[in-house]
C-alpha cells in the first residue's frame, strides 16, 4: 500500500487526536502504546485491519489472524457465521472467531489494561449544510481533489509502474484518463476474462484511445479450476482477515502476471474504487422512507447471497451494527440523514470489509496498491454535493464521459449485460403482463443464473460443485458468492481446507 510519507508522519503531534488524523493521506493504521494503554487508529478504507483479543490479562494484537489459531480457543462465532454466509463479511467489530475483534473503518480505539474497549469515530460522515447545487461547481471541487491526490501519488511513487485494472465501467476509465491528463510516465492497464468477453473488447478500446499500454489475461475455465483446486489454500489463509470472504476474482490473473512478469515487480496497482455511488435504493431518499423501509432495503442489499435475508435481520449482530451506524450519522438528524445512513453503512461494512479487502490479493503476490479515489480530499469533495447531484451516478457519469472524451477524442461504450431487442411498445405490454403474473422475477432470475453458470470471468470454475449442483442451489436463491461463502465456512473451497473455525449446529 502507499503509506503516508515520513514527512507527513513527522508532522503529526506527539499526542494523536481525531483532528490530527482526519486528513492524513495514504493508507494507514496507527498503533500507540502509552501508560499501559494501547491506542489504535484506522483510516477510512480500513486498509490494514488488525485483530485483537484479551487473554489471560493481556491484549493480543495481530495483522494476521492465523497467528491466533494455536494461541486461543479456536471457536466459531455462530451468529457471525450466519451473517457471513448471507453477506460475505462479518458485521461490526466481530470476526468469525469467538471473542476475537477486528478494527473497523475510520475509528479510534483504546484498549485498557483491564480488558475494556473504548471506541470513537475518526470523523463524522455528513454532507455539507450548504451544498453545491450546480454540476459545474461540483465538477470544479471534484476535479481539484483528483488533481491533488493523483499529483501526490505520482510524487510518492517516484516513477514506479502504475497498473490499472481497466474494466468496461466508469471508475477505472476516469482514473486512467486523469493520469493521462497529468502526463503520468509509466502506466499499464489490463483486464482478464474468457475469450471474446465484451468487457475485454471495451477495455482494450479505452486503453487504445488513451494511448496507454494494455494487456489481457485470457481465462480458460479448466485451467482456472485446476489451479484453484491445487494452489489456493495459502491465498485463502492470507486474505480472509477474520472478517471477509477472500476476494478470489483476481487470484488467477494475478498469479499469471507474477509468473510471466507481465508487470514490474514493484508495480503499484490502482483499482478504481471510489467514494462516489455508495447510495442504493434512491427512492428511500426521495420519498422520505421510514426506518422500517430503510432497514428492509439494507438487509436486501447486503445479505442476499443465499436468497434470503430475514434471518440476519433477527440477529443481535445486525441490530448492533445498524445501531452503531445510526449513532455515527446521528440519524434522523435532518433531511439528508437517510442518504448518510445508507451510504455510511455500506462504506463501513461491505465496502471496507469486502471490496477494499480485495487489496490483500495484491499484497499476497507482493505488489503494492493505492486507492486514490478514496483519499480524504475526494471524500470531502463529494460531501459538498447536493442530494440531486449525489443520489445517483448521473452527474459522475457525465463528468467521466467529458474527461474521457477530452483526453481520448473518442467515445466508447460501457459494458452492459446482453439485452434482447424487440419492438418498444410490444416490450412495454409484455413487461406489464409479466409483472402482473410475477413472471418478470422468474425471467430475471433465469437470466442471472445463465450469467453465473457461464460467467465472463469464469467464476463458475472457482465454485466447488459441478454446474448441475450450482444450478440447484441457485434455483433456491443462492448466488455465486453465496456458494463461495458456504464453501469457505465448511472447508470445501479450493484445496478443501477448513480455515475459519467449524460452526456446529
Amino acid at each position: 500500500m502507499i503509506a503516508p510519507t515520513q514527512e507527513q508522519v513527522a508532522a503529526l503531534p506527539a499526542k494523536l487526536t481525531e483532528d490530527s488524523l482526519i486528513g492524513l493521506p495514504g493508507h494507514w493504521t496507527i498503533v500507540e502504546e502509552l501508560d499501559e494503554k494501547v491506542s489504535i487508529a484506522t483510516d477510512r478504507t480500513r486498509s490494514h485491519p488488525l485483530c485483537f483479543t484479551y487473554q489471560d490479562g493481556r491484549w493480543l494484537i495481530t495483522d494476521d489472524i492465523e497467528t491466533f489459531r494455536y494461541q486461543i480457543p479456536w471457536e466459531s462465532d455462530r451468529e457471525q457465521n450466519t451473517v457471513f454466509e448471507c453477506a460475505g463479511f462479518t458485521l461490526g467489530s466481530s470476526t468469525l472467531v469467538a471473542n476475537v475483534s477486528a478494527t473497523q473503518a475510520a475509528e479510534c480505539l483504546s484498549l485498557t489494561p483491564d480488558g475494556q474497549v473504548k471506541r470513537r469515530p475518526l470523523f463524522s460522515y455528513h454532507y455539507s449544510e450548504n451544498p453545491t447545487s450546480t454540476p459545474a461547481e461540483l465538477e470544479k471541487t471534484f476535479s481539484d481533489s483528483l488533481d491533488t491526490v493523483l499529483t501526490r501519488l505520482l510524487e510518492n511513487s517516484k516513477g514506479r509502474q502504475l497498473v490499472i485494472p481497466l474494466s468496461g465501467g466508469l471508475d477505472s476509465r476516469l482514473l486512467a484518463a486523469w493520469l493521462k491528463k497529468l502526463k503520468a510516465p509509466n502506466i499499464k492497464t489490463f483486464t482478464y476474462g474468457k475469450p471474446d468477453s465484451p468487457e475485454t473488447s471495451i477495455s482494450e478500446q479505452v486503453a487504445s484511445a488513451l494511448g496507454i499500454e494494455w494487456f489481457n489475461v485470457v481465462l480458460n475455465p479448466q485451467k482456472v479450476r485446476q489451479a484453484w483446486r491445487s494452489h489456493s489454500a495459502d491465498f485463502l489463509r492470507a486474505t480472509w482477515k477474520g472478517t471477509s470472504l477472500p476476494h478470489i476474482q483476481d487470484w488467477y490473473a494475478l498469479s499469471v502476471m507474477r509468473k510471466q512478469g507481465l508487470v514490474d515487480q514493484d508495480a503499484i496497482f490502482l483499482p478504481g474504487h471510489t467514494i462516489v455511488g455508495n447510495t442504493h435504493d434512491e427512492e428511500l431518499i426521495t420519498t422520505h422512507a421510514d426506518f422500517t423501509q430503510i432497514q428492509q432495503a439494507l438487509l436486501a442489499h447486503h445479505t442476499f447471497l443465499q436468497g434470503r435475508s430475514s434471518k440476519v435481520g433477527k440477529t443481535s449482530a445486525w441490530r448492533d451494527a445498524l445501531q452503531e451506524a445510526i449513532e455515527y450519522v446521528n440519524y434522523p438528524k435532518d433531511a439528508r440523514s437517510i442518504q448518510e445512513l445508507i451510504e455510511w453503512f455500506n462504506l463501513k461494512e461491505r465496502q471496507a470489509k469486502y471490496i477494499n479487502n480485495s487489496m490483500c490479493s495484491y499484497e499476497y503476490f507482493n505488489y503494492s496498491w493505492a486507492l486514490p479515489m478514496l483519499e480524504p480530499e475526494v471524500w470531502n469533495a463529494l460531501l459538498q454535493g447536493s442530494e440531486t447531484l449525489t443520489i445517483d451516478r448521473k452527474w459522475y457519469a457525465d463528468f467521466t464521459n467529458r474527461i474521457y472524451a477530452e483526453q481520448s477524442g473518442k467515445e466508447v461504450n460501457y459494458f452492459h449485460a446482453p439485452a434482447t431487442q424487440m419492438n418498444a411498445h410490444f416490450k412495454d405490454v409484455l413487461l406489464k403482463i409479466m409483472r402482473y403474473i410475477r413472471a418478470d422475477k422468474v425471467l430475471n432470475r433465469y437470466r442471472s443464473i445463465q450469467v453465473m453458470l457461464d460467467h465472463p470471468m469464469a467464476f463458475e470454475a472457482l465454485t466447488p460443485s459441478r454446474k448441475t449442483g450450482q444450478l440447484c442451489k441457485m434455483l433456491s436463491g443462492a448466488s455465486t458468492l453465496g456458494l463461495w461463502t458456504k464453501a469457505f465456512t465448511s472447508g470445501n473451497w479450493g484445496e478443501d481446507t477448513l480455515i475459519p473455525p467449524r460452526c456446529i449446529g
